[in-house]
């Protein structure tokens, strides 16, 4: 399971970031995880957010077992597409004793952080 943690802000000083960070699968070209516990879905780098949908759709019939990204089989894509949007994100390890369960975090960030990774997310809520 992958982890998100919503914020802006600096790194925790003794928190290195994650420059490998595993993905649950590469979806139409796009690296792809799910994140948090609300059906949330990341993809490293800034896609377009057709292809983003795409690949977060593939992503849930395929690793989560749902019909699509919303598991909702009457969805149209632009429902899905007004979840998507660009961030920036820093990766860090997880912490074992705090966060078990998890193997990243990720901590929202500014494009000019030395340590930022462009991302395409999903949030379904948003949808």
């Amino acid at each position: 399971m992958r982890a998100h943690q919503r914020g802006n802000g600096s790194l925790e000083v003794t928190t290195l970031p994650l420059t490998d960070v595993a993905m649950d699968g590469t979806y139409h070209g796009v690296p792809v995880a799910s994140f948090g516990e609300d059906g949330n879905a990341l993809a490293l780098g800034h896609h377009d957010p057709r292809q983003a949908a795409a690949a977060f759709d593939a992503h849930a019939r395929d690793h989560l077992g749902l019909c699509n990204v919303l598991d909702n089989p009457h969805i149209v894509a632009a429902e899905i597409i007004s979840g998507i949007r660009h961030d920036w994100v820093v990766f860090r390890k997880a912490d074992p004793e705090r966060e078990p369960e998890w193997e990243w975090c990720a901590k929202l960030t500014d494009r000019d952080n030395p340590h930022a990774t462009p991302v395409t997310i999903l949030f379904p809520q948003d949808a």
